[in-house]
């Protein structure tokens, strides 16, 4: 991997077109301004929030179903299987709601049911079947908010930003990292269990954040 990235770092220094100082500097101001417009901002902090939650249970998910059921470590390699394959589905599924209702409504939907899956998975305790079907849930719904992120900031700045679409990718993965190091901080003190509340309080928070998308037309069908 160290080699891969020396050897693009090399080609961009050596290789891409020269381009004139001024006018990227004049293009990075524009774009830079666009972070104060509300919509903008709303979503790249409804991002880190997103993924501090998704982070928290995601990076610690296979010693999570481990320790709360050691029946199934045997069957974790095809469990993770699944697991991927929900992911993939969250994704086809997000981008079919997103056409027809709008990032914003499917964004404020997402954070609903992630709230609710989290919520059940705190009541649920030792119902194996019960939680492996809801991690499954979980995992794919995390898939179904990130792609609406994702599709949010383009939409947003009218994709009119490659810098602000960076920035979101950017605050997406320090959000990973920020809610696996909580995680880790839960674990040791008050349990494994309890990783499950800062995805579901990322996601309360994040749906109080997009209230107002309810409200809206959908912004994807206002942009051509």
């Amino acid at each position: 991997m160290i080699l891969c990235m020396v050897s693009g770092l090399l080609y961009f220094m050596f290789f891409l077109p020269k381009t004139r100082q001024s006018e990227a500097a004049i293009r990075f101001r524009s774009e830079l301004v666009m972070i104060k417009e509300k919509n903008v901002y709303l979503v790249i902090l409804s991002s880190l929030i997103a993924f501090i939650g998704y982070g928290a249970l995601y990076t610690y998910i296979t010693p999570y179903i481990v320790e709360r059921f050691p029946l199934l470590e045997p069957y974790m390699s095809l469990l993770l299987v699944l697991i991927g394959a929900s992911s993939f589905l969250g994704n086809l599924l997000g981008g079919w709601v997103c056409d027809r209702l709008g990032f914003g409504r499917a964004l404020f939907a997402g954070a609903l049911l992630q709230t609710g899956i989290g919520l059940l998975l705190l009541l649920s305790g030792s119902m194996m079947l019960v939680n492996v079907i809801l991690i499954v849930l979980w995992m794919m719904n995390g898939w179904f908010i990130g792609l609406q992120l994702n599709t949010g900031i383009n939409i947003v700045t009218k994709r009119k930003s490659d810098l602000l679409v960076a920035v979101n990718g950017s605050v997406i993965q320090f959000a990973q990292a920020i809610g696996a190091s909580a995680a880790s901080l839960i674990i040791s003190s008050a349990g494994m269990p309890w990783i499950v509340v800062p995805s579901m309080l990322a996601s309360l928070l994040v749906m109080i954040l997009n209230v107002p998308a309810r409200e809206k037309t959908s912004l994807a069908r206002q942009v051509s």
